[in-house]
């Protein structure tokens, strides 16, 4: 088993299907489906610099119906 332990959580917002749950839970009748793939993510605060990157996401989306 692995513990993990945070002495401080801050949550901006929760999008979509996301959701925050502690301790020995089973979330009941919730349903979701989507994707997103990210190559990179995001860069977030002051004075971050990012140069010459190339980022890839090979995953086909089985959701997605082929074009």
């Amino acid at each position: 088993m692995v513990n993990i332990r945070f002495s401080h959580l801050h949550v901006d917002e929760v999008r979509q299907s996301s959701g925050i749950f502690s301790g020995r839970n089973v979330q009941i009748g919730w349903r979701a489906n989507g994707q997103q793939n990210q190559g990179f993510g995001q860069v977030t605060g002051q004075n971050n610099k990012m140069h010459d990157h190339i980022h890839t996401v090979v995953k086909p989306d089985p959701m997605k119906a082929p074009d």
